[in-house]
């Protein structure tokens, strides 16, 4: 009976005891699965290495514009005519009707002389033509009745021919008396009073042509037949101002120490404000090319050390295009060798070669 009695104790103890133990191992197993509710991390996903890489560049969409190719020279004007004046007829100067520096149209009076005693000698020369008439017609008048002979009219004819000879000499000389312009010009000399008494051919100023003005050059053999009479020249003085002129004479004979021809061209001058003798930069126009502008800084050198530009594709792909720079400007420069309209890489080429994609922002 006490044995029974402590066998009942002990087994109760036991199975309590077992009873903890599954709880505590299954409540730990069924706890982990629990807590084991987080998915499992997902494989990465290999990006694509163009995406990864893709540089960032600006770029602009240009079309090609028709620029003129032209021959730069320097040059210089000069008057288109120039004329020396001097008095056909001496005597003494009535009166003087331009000053230095005037605008002087033409056909205008320059300067008088006096025409007293040439006026006196007209009136006496037409009276001596009637009476030489008259006695020509006298002696035909006589011969007539067989009281003369032919060698008397021959005589007499002469005689009336000397007249007339000396009033057209004398008409002549009144008409001289008036110095005129004989074109339209700027009175640029002059030195002459009123009263002064000058000898026939006195030199007395000059008057310049100016209005068109001459611009003169040489020109390299080496383009000879492309300039020619007609071609248009862009013209620019020292003092700033522009103005458009044409060849109107090339030099058939090449200077035998320059190699150069001598060429002319006319420039519209209404306003005077061009004087003669001063320096000016010639632009002559040879032909005109479809080419592209834009920035210095934007050309590179490629592997084949060809002047060369990147552009993009429309892909964004860059392209390394070869060009030709035929002008170059303070700015920009002009080349050729592009599509009609191309995208421009302007910022960040120096970072992206030929075949890279890039990501590309167009400026506006």
């Amino acid at each position: 009976m006490g044995l029974k009695n402590r066998v009942g104790p002990i087994s109760a103890v036991a199975l309590t005891s077992a009873a903890v133990f599954w709880m505590v191992a299954g409540g730990n197993g069924i706890t982990t699965a629990q807590g084991n509710t987080t998915p499992p991390p997902k494989a990465p996903v290999a990006e694509n290495p163009e995406q990864r890489l893709l540089a960032k560049v600006q770029a602009k969409t240009i079309t090609a514009e028709y620029v003129a190719n032209t021959l730069p020279l320097s040059g210089h004007t000069q008057a288109t005519d120039t004329l020396t004046l001097t008095p056909a007829v001496g005597g003494k100067v009535t009166e003087v009707l331009v000053k230095k520096g005037q605008l002087v149209e033409k056909g205008a009076a320059v300067l008088k002389m006096d025409t007293r005693a040439l006026e006196a000698n007209i009136v006496e020369a037409r009276s001596l033509v009637k009476q030489r008439v008259l006695e020509l017609d006298g002696v035909r008048q006589l011969v007539s009745r067989n009281l003369s002979s032919q060698v008397n009219v021959a005589q007499a004819d002469a005689a009336l021919a000397s007249a007339r000879a000396t009033l057209k000499s004398l008409e002549v000389q009144l008409e001289n008396a008036t110095l005129i312009a004989p074109f339209t010009g700027i009175v640029n000399e002059l030195s002459v009073n009123e009263g002064q008494v000058l000898s026939a051919g006195a030199q007395i100023g000059t008057l310049l042509a100016l209005n068109p003005i001459t611009v003169s050059a040489s020109i390299p053999q080496t383009h000879v037949g492309k300039v020619h009479e007609g071609t248009r020249v862009n013209v620019r003085f020292e003092n700033g101002n522009d103005a458009v002129g044409h060849v109107s004479y090339v030099s058939a004979n090449a200077n035998s120490n320059t190699r150069t021809l001598d060429v002319e061209l006319t420039v519209p001058n209404d306003d005077y404000a061009i004087p003669a003798a001063v320096t000016a930069q010639l632009d002559f126009v040879l032909d005109e090319t479809l080419a592209h502008a834009f920035s210095p800084a934007l050309l590179s050198i490629d592997a084949e050390g060809d002047t060369a530009v990147k552009t993009l594709d429309f892909e964004n792909r860059v392209v390394q295009n070869k060009v030709k720079v035929i002008k170059s400007e303070r700015d920009h420069v002009w080349v050729t060798g592009l599509p009609q309209n191309v995208n421009l890489i302007t910022v960040g080429q120096g970072f992206v070669t030929a075949g890279d994609v890039v990501e590309a922002h167009y400026q506006n």
